[in-house]
């Protein structure tokens, strides 16, 4: 089957060597994709070359990782290396998981000693934003809330990962629409946060009785969000229906909204 693979060799022989390389894995319960880049070579060039490969055909219901860069392919734009040529105060690889059964995933990330001393290497999940320091620890878990799921790495400087992290804060409190709406099987709701705050998110029926509490507690400033799959407080699957979800910090309502699920 034709395809854009590109070049398997071409990499190799375009030197100089590489200056790093980082290898990121995708794994969930019924596969694993573990070969996906991102790094710095000199010889490299800002847009696609031979060093960025494209990504095979996503394969059913299982996860992948990689790169979507339709700016570099407009027909096949999913890409799984995306090396640079230099890195300057630092670099920020945006990155998206394909994970269809949305169910535990782990990424993980292999040579981080290779990144020089000093640089910081962190990654956000753009759903639940608070940084994972990949020096103290390179494997992420977590729950999957989307079928496709945004994260970023960031690499450079203790300034310039500083930045680009503020750049992500919200600016004041508030409860994102659930996606995907009308759902019949699980929803997410996101929470953005300008502080740290204690909240809690509950959710309603139409008549008002309290169905279930999503989150109660302590939360970073950032964005959080949380799955609800259509069960009440006993573990009993809802009747289709309005339901509102309500966002408080402390005592005080911060924000209501309204969801439909339908069986």
């Amino acid at each position: 089957i034709p395809y854009p693979f590109g070049n398997a060799t071409a990499a190799a022989a375009a030197g100089p060597p590489m200056d790093w390389k980082l290898q990121l894995s995708f794994e969930s319960d019924i596969n694993t994709d573990g070969e996906n880049y991102i790094g710095i070579a000199p010889s490299s060039s800002a847009g696609a070359d031979p060093f960025d490969q494209h990504k095979p055909p996503l394969f059913l219901d299982q996860g992948f990782l990689y790169f979507s860069r339709p700016e570099w392919d407009g027909a096949h734009s999913r890409y799984s290396s995306d090396i640079r040529p230099a890195l300057g105060a630092g670099q920020t690889w945006e990155i998206e998981v394909s994970n269809p059964r949305k169910l535990m995933s782990t990424i993980r990330v292999n040579g981080i000693e290779k990144v020089p001393s000093g640089t910081e290497v962190v990654l956000v999940n753009l759903f639940n934003s608070t940084p994972v320091d990949l020096r103290k620890k390179a494997d992420y878990t977590y729950q999957t809330v989307s079928a496709k799921m945004p994260f970023k790495i960031l690499v450079g400087t203790k300034a310039y990962v500083a930045g680009e992290i503020a750049k992500l804060l919200p600016q004041v409190f508030e409860l994102d629409q659930n996606f995907p709406n009308p759902f019949n099987s699980s929803t997410s709701m996101s929470v953005r946060l300008p502080r740290d705050a204690r909240i809690r998110l509950d959710i309603y029926s139409v008549l008002g009785q309290h169905v279930k509490t999503i989150a109660e507690g302590e939360y970073p400033a950032g964005v959080h969000t949380f799955l609800w799959d259509g069960t009440d407080l006993s573990g009993q699957g809802v009747a289709s229906g309005v339901y509102f979800y309500r966002l408080l910090e402390g005592k005080d309502v911060l924000q209501t909204k309204k969801m439909i699920i339908t069986k």
